[in-house]
């Protein structure tokens, strides 16, 4: 009994710090130093303090760790380097616009440092996945009930703050026709983001075990989820769950991934065919209009591409190559970005050398991993979620929102902290 009672305990606490880290919680009216992801990160720092000592040392047992070590290194020059330009652009007197660096101060704190307090909380990538996809059914519940429920819609706003565009009074559904829902402490695109994740882990979990139907529900329910938040989370979403069963039918052999994938996407023109109302319901939902737009023929006129189209990208210049120490605005010289591109924002703060060199470490540090992961449906999962990540920047920064980092490199430690030391990167 107390040997459940222990696991369930140490099963709570994975999922707190998955949650906690993913999701920006705030109770209203408190200081902005006492949110989910600062407190988590004050606890995991003192628990190490405790068990390691104030000058403990973290053993560096393989190249994804010493890949790590890299990237927090990399971290505190970018802070630096950033801290200089600051200064010399007089950004904080001269510029209209916001700085980027708190967001590498932050990427340092909430990236390599969370990662390294984190990895040992999670025995196996079993462990970390299962963690994740709890973290995010309660996430996604909170979601649908917000969008639904007027009073669940009035007792969050009331206690907690909202990192969104939005409220949660106004998010609910009845009150704004159909524009996003919103989460706890989570809101816009990224929450999308942030529930692809955890529908990540319920396709894997849909070949690891045999309860295929459990874990295929819970992926229809992170899909509602992202079909309400953000088109950007549902697309990635639809994407890992589609590759994933064509890797399971060509890779793995087993057939009734393809016959179950066919059948779900007969479901769709079916659906059409029993209502085809549906089409001008698809059209007049915020969400769902832009996907819509997308396959129709009329993306070139759809909300999305006339958003695009309205934002400056600055370009290339003595100033956007050493940076400008700020990630939207107006800089110190003149120079004007509106860009909500996540690549875009990085370049034109960090500057044209600094963001190339931020991104490509981040990605040799990805590739590294993948390279060195032996169980087939771990690796496949790691660089579906890779190609996601790169694909997001594309459209805002999330890597700078570090749920979807935390997700890449904490998961790639819960499975090498499962394998023999002499096992890991044989060929290193």
């Amino acid at each position: 009994m107390q040997v459940k009672k222990n696991n369930l305990l140490k099963f709570a606490f994975q999922i707190m710090i998955a949650f906690c880290v993913i999701y920006e919680v705030q109770l209203k009216g408190t200081s902005t130093m006492l949110t989910s992801r600062k407190v988590i990160l004050f606890f995991l720092f003192m628990l190490f303090v405790l068990k390691n000592g104030i000058y403990g040392r973290v053993s560096i047992k393989n190249t994804h760790f010493k890949n790590v070590v890299y990237l927090f290194v990399l971290g505190i020059v970018i802070v630096g380097y950033v801290l200089i330009i600051t200064l010399i652009n007089n950004v904080i007197g001269s510029a209209n616009g916001t700085a980027i660096l708190p967001r590498a101060v932050y990427f340092v704190l909430f990236g390599p440092v969370i990662w390294i307090l984190a990895k040992d909380y999670y025995d196996d990538y079993d462990e970390f996945m299962r963690a994740l996809l709890i973290a995010t059914f309660i996430q996604v519940i909170i979601v649908i009930l917000q969008y639904h429920v007027k009073g669940f819609a009035i007792f969050l706003d009331g206690h907690f703050e909202l990192d969104a565009h939005t409220t949660y009074l106004d998010a609910y559904k009845a009150q704004n026709n159909m524009r996003r829902a919103v989460g706890l402490g989570a809101g816009d695109s990224l929450l999308s983001i942030d529930i692809f994740l955890g529908a990540v882990s319920s396709v894997y979990f849909m070949y690891k075990t045999k309860n295929i139907i459990k874990y295929l529900i819970l992926y229809m329910l992170f899909l509602y989820g992202t079909a309400i938040t953000g088109s950007i989370g549902m697309m990635l979403t639809a994407f890992v769950f589609f590759m994933y069963y064509i890797f399971q039918f060509v890779v793995m052999k087993k057939r009734t991934a393809i016959l179950l994938t066919v059948i779900i996407v007969l479901a769709i023109p079916l659906c059409i065919f029993i209502n085809p109302s549906i089409l001008s319901e698809v059209e007049n939902s915020y969400i769902l209009s832009k996907i819509y737009s997308l396959f129709s023929g009329n993306f070139a006129n759809s909300r999305t591409m006339k958003d695009i189209s309205s934002q400056v990208i600055a370009p290339i210049s003595l100033n956007t190559f050493w940076g400008t120490g700020i990630y939207r605005g107006v800089s110190a010289n003149g120079i004007m970005c509106t860009s909500d591109f996540g690549y875009v924002q990085t370049y034109f703060g960090y500057g044209l050398v600094m963001a190339s060199l931020f991104y490509l470490s981040i990605f040799y540090g990805m590739y590294n991993a993948i390279n060195n992961i032996h169980d087939k449906n771990i690796k496949f999962i790691m660089i579906l979620l890779a190609i996601s990540i790169a694909i997001a920047e594309i459209k805002e920064p999330y890597m700078s929102h570090y749920g979807v980092l935390y997700v890449f490199f904490v998961g790639t430690f819960s499975y090498f902290n499962n394998l023999p030391i002499q096992k890991i990167f044989k060929n290193k």
